[in-house]
């Protein structure tokens, strides 16, 4: 199908909500609004939009440990789930070791 700027437009206003769910694994073919959004999170190099999107969520979430000593998650597992899922993605790269 063809993509048209609308699409384009709609993939960058729910950019958050699309980042979140490929954060969590979500199918790239479950919409078109996901695959272009996925597209553009990886444009810039040979990444996974799901780690990418992982990072972005890190960083956006007002809310998670990145921002709020008392949250319940784990910052350093949330970290390391991101870089795993970047380094996971690279050509000829093996998953680091988790310490």
């Amino acid at each position: 199908m063809r993509t048209l700027p609308w699409d384009r437009l709609l993939a960058r206003l729910r950019a958050s909500r699309l980042d979140r769910d490929l954060a969590a694994g979500a199918p790239l073919g479950a919409s078109r609004a996901l695959a272009l959004r996925a597209e553009m999170l990886v444009s810039a190099g040979p990444v996974s939009a799901q780690g990418v999107a992982k990072a972005s969520v890190l960083l956006a979430d007002a809310k998670g440990p990145l921002y709020h000593r008392a949250s319940s998650d784990d910052l350093r597992a949330r970290v390391r789930d991101a870089a795993d899922a970047l380094i996971a993605a690279r050509p000829g790269s093996r998953r680091r070791k988790r310490v």
